[in-house]
């Protein structure tokens, strides 16, 4: 049997596949099931989008290397497929740190099958390395972990979900401490190591970024995906979220600041030079101008409190909801 990560293991003598994508309000029961079956705690260890997304094509389960080994799981496995009156290779194989398990929905054959993959390590480790992308990314879980991997080998070093961040000379654990691996990688904290974007957010500043995102810019622009491009519908599409999500608040409200043409129109000469002055100050106290608020904007513009450049039409910023 050749083994495809994915939920594509099982297939039949003709390549097609013996597992079905599971509801994701099918999917605790039938990690219940698993736990009674395997004794193992595992809805407390389901690793990516699984549970998460509205299907999934298989469910990702963390075991801990000290809780049992990946024969012995097997063999249970095994033990309890014979049972059944089954064959244990139609049902279960082995692949790297995995036992794939062919799994019935709900515990019911009934109900079709599901592929589980029981990756073994250090199951609080590979929660957050293997987390799923967050609500509004662009890009998936395994994205973040080419990223990651491209800027440990442009610090000289490896990520690896398995393992944590390693010597790249000599293969030695650095750490799997994820707020080290932040401080490491990109000077930061595991906020922002959450997503791709939060990641290149974070990283941009660094002089030696080019070099650093350069495998992972080459891996994704495979999947047809551009590390750096923001899309202006994307941008906005996030804009509107955080304004529904978290609304706006005023940035600086103060008294009426006059048009330079009113300032000539209300005192002459006096407020021609004002305005004159006023406009040859701007490059100088650029860092401090946020929105020109006139009456009801057309336009809204400024930093939020993150120091993210913001533009949005009035539509927008007076958003409510979105459907």
């Amino acid at each position: 049997m050749i083994i495809r990560e994915g939920g594509n293991v099982f297939k039949d003598a003709d390549g097609n596949p013996q597992t079905q994508r599971i509801d994701r309000a099918d999917v605790q029961s039938t990690v219940s099931y698993l736990e009674k079956l395997t004794g193992l705690p595992l809805s407390q260890n389901m690793l990516g989008s699984t549970g998460i997304a509205p299907t999934s094509g298989d469910l990702d389960l963390a075991v801990d290397t000290q809780s049992t080994t990946k024969q012995e799981l097997y063999n249970k496995l095994a033990q309890h497929v014979k049972s059944q009156g089954l064959e244990p290779k139609d049902y279960l194989a082995k692949s790297g740190v995995s036992v794939h398990y062919r799994t019935p929905i709900k515990g019911q054959a009934l109900n079709g099958f599901v592929q589980t993959d029981f990756m073994f390590g250090d199951s609080q480790y590979q929660k957050w390395a293997l987390a799923g992308a967050p609500a509004g990314s662009e890009f998936k879980g395994r994205h973040r972990a080419i990223v990651l991997a491209s800027i440990a080998k442009g610090r000289n070093m490896k990520f690896s979900v398995q393992n944590g961040l390693l010597n790249r000379d000599t293969n030695e654990l650095v750490t799997k401490d994820p707020e080290e691996i932040a401080r490491i990688l990109v000077n930061g904290t595991t906020k922002d190591l959450a997503s791709v974007e939060s990641i290149i957010k974070k990283l941009k500043s660094d002089p030696n970024y080019e070099q650093l995102v350069a495998d992972a810019r080459e891996t994704l622009a495979r999947d047809g995906l551009n590390l750096d491009a923001m899309t202006e519908a994307n941008f906005m599409r996030q804009l509107r979220d955080r304004i529904v999500t978290q609304g706006m608040s005023m940035i600086i409200e103060g008294a009426r600041i006059e048009h330079p043409e009113d300032e000539i129109f209300n005192d002459g000469a006096n407020g021609a030079s004002r305005a004159i002055q006023q406009l040859m100050k701007l490059p100088q106290q650029s860092q401090d101008i946020t929105i020109k608020w006139d009456g009801r904007p057309a336009i809204v513009f400024g930093r939020d409190s993150d120091g993210q450049f913001v533009l949005t039409d009035k539509s927008g910023f007076m958003a409510k909801s979105y459907s």
